[in-house]
């Protein structure tokens, strides 16, 4: 994800990450993320937000980890998630089909 959020950086935009153990800000949960990102030299940015709110009902439907979804600029998912860790080159070539066409949804 590191990687992949040096490679956006250039297009313009950025990989969030979102723990699903920090909900409604759990403030061990939080240290815990914390210091394991920071070990693993993490830059991207990590969020935390409540359960109650929109995002936190959404997360709260997620069932595999790691799922990743790309938004656009707007706020809207671009296709379909990626669910479980990208491992082949088929995925990744997916993956990078939907940052390009969120760039160009971005852009209107």
């Amino acid at each position: 994800l590191e990687a992949l959020n040096q490679k956006l950086a250039d297009k313009g935009g950025a990989v969030v990450g979102v723990n699903s153990f920090t909900l409604d800000g759990d403030k061990a949960a939080i240290s815990e993320a914390k210091s394991i990102l920071e070990k693993k030299g993490v830059s991207y940015k990590n969020i935390w937000f409540g359960s109650d709110s929109e995002a936190g009902k959404f997360t709260s439907k997620l069932y595999s980890y790691p799922t990743t979804y790309v938004v656009d600029s707007n706020g809207n998912i671009v296709g379909q998630p990626i669910v479980g860790a990208i491992t082949s080159g088929e995925q990744a070539k997916k993956l990078d089909a939907l940052i390009d066409e969120a760039i160009a949804n971005s852009g209107r």
